[in-house]
C-alpha cells in the first residue's frame, strides 16, 4: 500500500510540476492580461508593417522561419506565408509589387546570404531568388528598392553591392562600389541609385548604370547607422546606432541639420515622412517610443507603448486617415533566456494616442 501509495504521489508531483511548466510557456506566449490594449497580436517577431489599399496592413514576420502576415482592416488574419523555414536573422523587409504581390528581403544565419521571396496578392509563392549578399548587423529594413521598370534593386556588401533583378526573378546585372556595406537603398528621380552604409558610415551614390558617382563619408557625423530614410529627391535623415539621434544630409552629400532625442533606449529603429513634412520615428527597449518632429526634426510630441512585458519598437508610418500604425514585439522569457515573441500592432490618431 505505502509503495501505491509513493508511486502515486511521485506521479502527481511530476504531472504537477510538468503543467505548471507548460502554463507558464502558454503564458508566456499569449502573454495573457494585455491583449485589450493593442490594437492587435500575434506569434513571432516583426519588421515592416505597410496599410494596404484596402485599409489592411501586411506585415513581415519572423514565425517558423522568415514570412508575411496579412490582415484586414480591422487586423483579422486572412492569410500567412512562411517563405523559407530557415532561421533567419532578421524579419526583413516587404514592399508592395507592381502586380499587387509583394517582395520579402531577407538574409540568412547559415552564410547564404540575402534572398528575395516573391508572394503573390493571395499569400502563394511567385519565386525566389538568392542574391548572396551579406550585410553588417545594422538596420536591414530597406535593403532593396522597387526601380521604375517594375523590378528591383537590392544592396549589400561587403563591396557596396547592388544587384539588379527584373520582375520575374531574373538577375540583371550586379556591380561594385568601394568597401563598406549597404543596407538602404532607392532608386532617385533621375534613375540613379542612393545607397547608405550602416559601417563604414557613408552614402554613395549610383548613376542608371551602376557606375559610382561619389562616395561620402560621415564617420565625423555619426560612427553607424541603425535606419536611414533615403528620399527618391536624393535627401536622407539617418538615425544614429550610437544614441537615439537622427540627421538629415542633402542630395550633395552635406549635412544640414541633426537632432537628439533622450530616453529612445537604446536606439531609433524607423524614420519615415510623414504628410506634413515631418518625420515619425519608432524605437525603444522597454516600451515601445513613438516620436513625431516637424520638418526640420525638432520633436513635436511623443508616446510610449507597452504592457507587462519587455517590448520592442520596430517600425511606424502614417496611415491613409493622418493616424499611425506602430510595430513592435514583445519579448518572453523563460529561465531568463529569450524563449519567443509576440508581434504588436498600435494603431493610433494624428496625434499618437
Amino acid at each position: 500500500m505505502e509503495r501505491i501509495l509513493g508511486e502515486r504521489y511521485v506521479t502527481w508531483v511530476v504531472t504537477l510540476a510538468a503543467l505548471i511548466a507548460a502554463l507558464a510557456i502558454i503564458g508566456c506566449e499569449l502573454h495573457v492580461g494585455d491583449d485589450d490594449y493593442w490594437s492587435a497580436s500575434f506569434d513571432g517577431s516583426c519588421g515592416q508593417v505597410h496599410e494596404l489599399p484596402d485599409g489592411g496592413y501586411v506585415v513581415a514576420r519572423r514565425h517558423s522561419g522568415v514570412g508575411l502576415l496579412r490582415t484586414d482592416s480591422k487586423f483579422g488574419q486572412k492569410w500567412s506565408v512562411v517563405c523559407d523555414p530557415s532561421v533567419y536573422l532578421t524579419a526583413g523587409a516587404v514592399l508592395t509589387a507592381a502586380d499587387g504581390g509583394y517582395l520579402v528581403t531577407a538574409e540568412g544565419t547559415n552564410g547564404s546570404g540575402t534572398s528575395l521571396f516573391k508572394v503573390d496578392s493571395s499569400g502563394n509563392m511567385v519565386w525566389r531568388l538568392n542574391v548572396g549578399l551579406a550585410h553588417t548587423t545594422g538596420g536591414f529594413d530597406n535593403a532593396t528598392c522597387r526601380t521604375a521598370d517594375g523590378g528591383y534593386v537590392v544592396t549589400g556588401g561587403p563591396s557596396t553591392t547592388l544587384v539588379k533583378v527584373s520582375s520575374d526573378g531574373t538577375e540583371e546585372w550586379r556591380t561594385y562600389g568601394d568597401s563598406g556595406y549597404g543596407n538602404w537603398v532607392v532608386q532617385t528621380s533621375g534613375r540613379g541609385y542612393l545607397v547608405a552604409c550602416h559601417w563604414p558610415t557613408k552614402l554613395c551614390r549610383f548613376d542608371s548604370a551602376g557606375t559610382v558617382v561619389w562616395s561620402r563619408s560621415l564617420r565625423a557625423l555619426m560612427n553607424s547607422i541603425s535606419y536611414a530614410y533615403l528620399d527618391p529627391g536624393g535627401e536622407c535623415v539617418l538615425a544614429s546606432s550610437d544614441a537615439p539621434r537622427i540627421a538629415k544630409v542633402d542630395a550633395a552629400g552635406d549635412v544640414k541639420w541633426q537632432r537628439d532625442f533622450g530616453q529612445i533606449q537604446p536606439k531609433i529603429h524607423s524614420v519615415q515622412p510623414t504628410s506634413d513634412g515631418g518625420f515619425i520615428l519608432a524605437g525603444g527597449h522597454g516600451d515601445i517610443t513613438l516620436v513625431k518632429t516637424d520638418s526640420l526634426g525638432r520633436e513635436e510630441w511623443r508616446r510610449e507603448f507597452g504592457a507587462d512585458g519587455e517590448d520592442c519598437g520596430t517600425w511606424a508610418e502614417q496611415t491613409a486617415d493622418g493616424g499611425y500604425i506602430v510595430a513592435g514585439h514583445t519579448i518572453h522569457y523563460l529561465f531568463e533566456n529569450p524563449h519567443s515573441y509576440t508581434i504588436r500592432l498600435k494603431k493610433t490618431d494624428e496625434n499618437g494616442d
